[in-house]
């Protein structure tokens, strides 16, 4: 059977491309084009922000390197925000790395040592455990709580809920914070 309407068939065509290249929209700029620009501008802001926080609770001896996670982080998230869990997942998700602090340098600024894991940086991860001597953590979100528990010798071992609390909020405000200057970080190299 014929198409009555010779035209038709191609404006349903136009329309399904138009409606495909409006979706991509944001993956169609140019090179050269301010979007483009802004964009890589975007990246290399997000690659370049870092904040060194140390750990409640274990002085100079651990030290996390915040950066700035994927946009679509929020999505790896469990849990009711707030909660113990969520906390746990959200401070795995921005830490990237682990260090010692070694001291200071001859110009008074924080020296800090890199922490090896069994694949580059140290991480809250399965194997951050390990690193540290302490139980097993079958998770991220484990190594975070374990990195946060006191007691023992003679009392229970619970996570530090307030400290954990503390930390995760600390990172929060940093991440929405568009100067990325907080308080209670350690600044390397000023």
């Amino acid at each position: 059977m014929t198409n009555p309407d010779p035209f038709a068939a191609d404006d349903v065509v136009d329309e399904v491309e138009h409606g495909e290249a409006a979706a991509a929209g944001s993956d169609a700029a140019a090179a050269d084009s301010p979007l483009a620009r802004l964009r890589r501008t975007y990246v290399e802001r997000r690659q370049q922000a870092e904040l060194f926080l140390p750990l409640p609770g274990w002085g100079d001896e651990l030290i996390a390197r915040v950066t700035v996670p994927d946009h679509d982080f929020a999505s790896t998230l469990t849990g009711t925000p707030g909660t113990i869990d969520w906390m746990g997942d959200f401070v795995a998700a921005t830490v990237a790395g682990l260090y010692a602090g070694d001291g200071v340098d001859d110009e008074g600024r924080p020296r800090l040592t890199a922490l090896e894991g069994s694949y580059g940086p140290l991480r809250f991860d399965v194997h951050y455990s390990e690193a540290v001597g302490l139980p097993q953590a079958l998770s991220a979100r484990g190594a975070v709580h374990s990195a946060f528990t006191v007691g023992g010798e003679g009392s229970i071992p619970v996570v530090n809920v307030v400290a954990l609390s503390d930390f995760a909020n600390t990172i929060e405000r940093w991440l929405t914070d568009t100067s990325r200057e907080i308080a209670e970080a350690i600044v390397p190299g000023r």
